[in-house]
């Protein structure tokens, strides 16, 4: 989740109406009082002392629990801001509170937060203005990932086959992806828990796909499969398995 705040007037949250010239300060604003708004008042401190600059911040938090809801900060993590116009990069190191901070020219940057293995935000493209401030929030969320190749019997890539990854502990929801030209599929965004892949597992029961269905490692029943164990954050790269000769699921 992605949240943008700009700053261009000399408050934090409010913004000149074009029109009226009038401060605003929108129903939805973060404001918040003094005494828990350090953080920003030091940014606007900094921002008042810019000449040809610009400043773009915010916070990194992660989800430690759903119910009930509760995101932590996210410190020590990188953040990169890769400038449109040229490539250069930016990069700013998260503080104990999660917040990080850029002093950049004005320019348009790709931001982001995927800096390490584990966790995962979805990346962006913002802008920034001379001596205005863009706030970007990142909520990150946990990156178990599954990924492996599959292959016809002989051996050949097992292109756009449908892989079925099934959440048998706890229980989720079950969905197929498609491997690409060479066999390889991958699938981000995974919760620790245990796991069965393979190809026709959720297909019509007594179709063709059903019957020639193959389990991870390259098994034809269910008795036979490999179960997937995976932690929290973790990679899952090695799920290669191989496509039945003929039909001899029953």
């Amino acid at each position: 989740m992605l949240k943008l705040r700009l700053v261009t007037s000399g408050s934090l949250y409010l913004y000149r109406d074009e029109k009226s010239n009038a401060l605003i300060l929108p129903y939805d604003s973060p404001s918040k009082p003094i005494a828990t708004a350090q953080q920003d008042v030091l940014t606007l401190r900094h921002l008042v002392q810019l000449s040809d600059s610009g400043i773009l911040t915010g916070k990194l938090t992660r989800i430690v629990s759903k119910d009930p809801w509760k995101a932590v900060p996210v410190p020590s993590r990188k953040v990169v801001a890769k400038r449109v116009s040229d490539g250069a990069e930016y990069t700013a190191l998260t503080d104990s509170n999660g917040h990080y901070e850029f002093e950049l020219p004005p320019n348009s940057y790709n931001l982001t937060a995927n800096s390490e293995l584990g966790l995962w935000a979805p990346e962006g493209e913002t802008s920034v203005w001379k001596r205005s401030c863009v706030d970007v929030d990142f909520l990150l969320h946990t990156d178990g990932r599954l990924s492996g190749r599959v292959t016809t019997a002989d051996g050949r890539p097992a292109a756009y086959v449908q892989v079925a990854i099934v959440q048998i502990s706890p229980e989720g929801p079950s969905f197929t992806i498609l491997t690409d030209e060479q066999g390889h599929f991958e699938v981000a965004g995974r919760q620790p828990g245990h796991y069965l892949v393979g190809a026709g597992l959720l297909a019509q029961p007594g179709s063709p796909e059903w019957q020639s269905r193959v389990y991870y490692p390259g098994v034809s029943t269910r008795d036979q499969a490999q179960t997937i164990e995976l932690g929290e954050g973790e990679w899952r790269t090695d799920l290669d398995f191989k496509l039945l000769p003929s039909s001899t699921a029953p």
